[in-house]
């Protein structure tokens, strides 16, 4: 079968991608976005500088937005695939593809460009513009929106199936593909670990406790216009709750941090005003290699505290084996995957430091948790099964169009 791919968040459809190509199916990609955590090189350092034949670079995604050359060729690529597998704005393309589709919907390519509400919030988002243009780029944006959202509405309304966070995790994004005629019976959940490339690594037992987290500080509200609800990562209360284990305990730790999302400044202040800034290094971005070693030499990995749940980082940081400190909704995951995720659950900064005071101590519970994180992973989250479900349902697709063209 030959499948093509578009949209690449955090790298997600990339991993399915490979995973068909390892099952020996003929793959196009399509990179749509310039940004540096949505493109193939970010999770193969290899393929910096030079692309294979396969996969095609269509960014900045204004170029398959908008009514343009790149876009005409990019719909003729995907044409020539038997079926897509679609992400970001990759659904507004499928009237024109016409091929059975599976969306893989990440947050705002769902809140956002499917959902007729973003016109009306469009003109209260703040913008980096100043003055008149402020007004000229906003009316540009109320010219071409419409345009795009109705196109990404009809393409996730025509795809097979959908993928997306169980039902009950997030009300709204239900009520929108609800809204789209997407019921239970046509969503799916994909979770993804890179199983079969992050090896499981023995714990460090560092003398000082070293905790590392590289989920993007994204933690006031309102969250801006163009980024989904799932954004909000609630990473004040991982601060407060290393704050509090500190005053409790005076243990000291070792708190590895990235500056990445809306909000860095702001943490910057509350970790001074929580009175562990000596306890912190702070690391600039860097590449998914230079994150899986910081999981390697970490004795816990801190994930997400909102209303989002664990993803690709805590994903990859329970395949190397490591304990992740987190808000996994367990309720929902144990509804959705019918087994509870050994996840060390916390929402609340009592909760956190709960966590650190069973885990700081015992080297053995944290690798016992490790071990656990990498069995559920291989069992639940590989690659290869999710391509194997993809392309049994993409089969079906296809073989029930033949025969309605037949009859």
């Amino acid at each position: 079968m030959r499948v093509g791919f578009f949209g690449n968040v955090n790298n997600y459809p990339f991993l399915l991608a490979r995973a068909f190509k390892r099952l020996g199916h003929d793959v196009v990609f399509i990179v749509s976005s310039e940004m540096p955590l949505d493109r193939p090189e970010n999770q193969e350092r290899a393929l910096c500088g030079s692309y294979p034949d396969w996969i095609h670079d269509f960014s900045p995604r204004w170029k398959t937005m908008l009514p343009t050359p790149w876009r005409s060729r990019c719909i003729r690529l995907l044409q020539s695939c038997d079926a897509v597998v679609l992400n970001q704005i990759g659904p507004s393309l499928l009237p024109e593809i016409g091929r059975p589709a599976i969306a893989i919907l990440t947050g705002s390519d769902l809140e956002y460009f499917a959902n007729p509400e973003t016109l009306w919030q469009l003109w209260r988002e703040p913008s980096s513009f100043k003055g008149a243009l402020i007004l000229a780029v906003k009316a540009l944006k109320a010219l071409l929106l419409p345009g795009i959202i109705q196109r990404q509405r009809e393409g996730i309304r025509q795809t097979t199936k959908v993928s997306f966070f169980p039902h009950g995790f997030y009300k709204r994004a239900d009520e929108l593909l609800e809204g789209l005629g997407v019921g239970l019976d046509k969503r799916i959940f994909l979770q993804l670990a890179d199983v079969e490339f992050v090896q499981y690594c023995e714990p460090p037992n560092n003398a000082v406790f070293r905790a590392f987290c590289a989920t993007r500080f994204t933690w006031e509200h309102p969250i801006p216009a163009g980024y989904s609800e799932l954004d909000y990562k609630g990473s004040d209360v991982m601060i407060r709750g290393l704050s509090l284990y500190y005053r409790e305990t005076g243990q000291r730790l070792d708190i590895h941090l990235v500056r990445k999302g809306l909000h860095v400044p702001k943490t910057i202040d509350l970790v001074r005003k929580e009175g562990i800034s000596d306890l912190v290094t702070w690391h600039d971005e860097m590449s998914l290699a230079g994150i899986r070693e910081q999981f390697r030499l970490a004795d816990v990995i801190f994930e997400q505290f909102g209303e989002s749940m664990i993803g690709m980082a805590g994903l990859d940081a329970m395949a190397t084996g490591r304990p992740v400190i987190g808000n996994g909704h367990p309720e929902l995951m144990q509804q959705a995957m019918g087994v509870s995720m050994p996840i060390c659950q916390a929402r609340t900064p009592g909760e956190v430091s709960a966590q650190l005071k069973r885990l700081v101590p015992d080297a053995a519970e944290r690798r016992r948790i490790g071990l656990a994180s990498r069995a559920y992973i291989e069992k639940y989250c590989s690659t290869d099964s999710a391509a194997r479900l993809c392309l049994e349902i993409l089969a079906r697709s296809i073989d029930r169009g033949r025969n309605a063209h037949a009859s």
